[in-house]
């Protein structure tokens, strides 16, 4: 259920096997919080815009291979250029060499003992999650397969990789902390302050919390999708979604647009049905959720909701272990159709302008759509996409207290979203020809998910995460599995619940 990232995925791989899928989507096109929407002659990307792990080998990769689909995707360099003041900008490169030399001049050649740690630890922790790990393991089988693949992992990785175990109570603060007592680094306080600003501007992209939360595997990784075949797709990162539709399509299998699934009806303690708001009932002998873990739970009859609980538990998972968690975060977007005049040939498409007076996320990150795709914009126009973290219950607050309330705050997170913007693209307000926003409140309205959490977990533990199989026929997909947020995690995690299901039901 839901034609995200998590619920497109898995549906096309188990069309392929010769599955008999449905897919329902509240909305009318497909993607979820990766789609693209069409308003007033722009396509403006609904939320996420970069696309990540399409180098060979990678996750969309390798779902490209299994699908026969070609990824209509162009990379593009730099991928983003993080503007730490006014002065001075940091130009993040896929490109090794030109990465390095980036980063030594702004942060030092004494900075180099961190990014040499991030680059392997990195190297070696996207290695061990294209294996598709059991993690966390729901069973001893589970357990046993996790203890072979790591096994593997190691061998082909080599013992070095040991290190990486013994760090998973570190932060990635605690290895930048280290560079100041390395006698053989002694790293100005200026630079490593700036090296600071700078990893947490891309961790709470990236991981969804700063240095000091991030633990150190999961926010090694997280710095490095700058440099895992990042690219833009042509009409919008949505093309994802719509490629995956038309394989599920090829295969036989159908997406219904408009159908809101209100209900996973059970016998027996299995799924037998799926009933949507629309009064439809669709039989089911197997379901995927692609919701976060509390939606799901609300969907569930008593004899699932029962059934779902730790492999090593008695009692079940009760509804406040599930709630929406007090440090999850919402997005607030801006979308402007504007004149591409204002924008400079071969300027970068994506910004990440850091404020740290105002806006609960310190920063802005802005996508423009490119010039070499004109279905993204009318005529010598330029769709542009921004987005800033935000608190939840401020904006539910908000709307309790009535429209007007609700719309001023809106004005005031718009407005400074755009004098960020300006900082990058001046001419930008006179150049603007549509403005549209969107809060936590919006994204509950079209993604359903509850107060408009988005962007999963904070990558600060290794429990956080949870496992995908709640019965043999009842399955959880997204980004509250392992690995997490970002497209490419997604994908990686819906393809282990792929392979699991075919393992215990083929």
């Amino acid at each position: 259920m839901g034609a995200g990232m998590g619920g497109l995925v898995s549906a096309a791989l188990l069309a392929k096997a010769g599955w008999k899928v449905t897919v329902l989507e509240r909305n009318h096109y497909p993607g979820g919080c990766a789609g693209t929407f069409a308003y007033r002659g722009y396509r403006f990307d609904a939320g996420a815009t970069l696309a990540g792990g399409f180098y060979p080998g990678g996750p969309m990769h390798q779902l490209g291979e299994a699908l026969g689909i070609c990824w209509n995707v162009q990379p593009i360099e730099p991928v983003m250029v993080v503007h730490l003041t006014k002065e001075q900008r940091v130009y993040c490169w896929a490109d090794q060499l030109r990465w390095q030399q980036e980063r030594r001049q702004h942060f030092g050649e004494k900075a180099e003992p961190f990014w040499r740690w991030q680059e392997s630890t990195a190297a070696g922790l996207w290695s061990f999650a294209e294996l598709n790990p059991n993690w966390p393991p729901q069973s001893w089988a589970e357990v046993n397969t996790l203890v072979q693949k790591g096994r593997k992992w190691l061998s082909r990785e080599g013992l070095s990789q040991l290190g990486m175990v013994t760090a998973v109570r570190q932060t990635v603060g605690d290895k930048i902390g280290k560079l100041a007592r390395l006698k053989s680094s002694s790293i100005e306080a200026d630079s490593l302050d700036l090296l600071r600003r700078f990893i947490d501007a891309q961790l709470l992209i990236a991981a969804q919390c700063p240095a000091d939360e991030a633990l150190a595997l999961y926010g090694a990784a997280a710095l490095e999708l700058a440099r895992r075949g990042v690219g833009c797709l042509r009409g919008g990162i949505g093309g994802m979604a719509e490629a995956l539709v038309e394989s599920i399509q090829r295969s036989g299998g159908a997406v219904q647009y408009g159908s809101e699934a209100s209900r996973v009806r059970s016998e027996k303690g299995q799924p037998v049905a799926v009933e949507t708001a629309q009064g439809k009932s669709i039989p089911a002998d197997l379901v995927l959720l692609n919701l976060p873990p509390n939606d799901a739970l609300s969907m569930l009859d008593t004899d699932l909701q029962d059934a779902w609980k730790p492999w090593w538990a008695e009692r079940a998972i009760s509804h406040r272990e599930m709630e929406v968690p007090d440090d999850g975060w919402g997005a607030f977007m801006v979308y402007v159709g504007l004149d591409g005049s204002v924008v400079p040939d071969d300027f970068p498409l994506s910004h990440q302008v850091l404020r740290p007076e105002s806006l609960e996320g310190h920063g802005v990150f802005l996508t423009l759509s490119p010039a070499w795709d004109p279905s993204r914009a009318p005529f010598r126009c330029r769709a542009l996409t921004m987005s800033t973290h935000t608190e939840l219950e401020p904006w539910w607050t908000a709307h309790r207290l009535g429209k007007d309330v609700y719309e001023r705050r809106k004005h005031q997170y718009t407005e400074q979203m755009l004098d960020a913007a300006e900082q990058v693209i001046p001419g930008l307000r006179t150049a603007t020809k549509v403005v549209l926003a969107g809060s936590p409140v919006t994204y509950r309205r079209f993604t359903g998910r509850s107060k408009g959490w988005v962007g999963g977990y904070r990558q600060n533990s290794l429990t956080r995460l949870w496992g995908p199989r709640i019965t043999d026929r009842l399955w959880l997909v997204g980004d509250s599995i392992f690995p997490g947020q970002s497209t490419a995690a997604v994908t990686i995690g819906a393809m282990r619940v792929v392979e699991a299901i075919l393992q215990r039901l083929s």
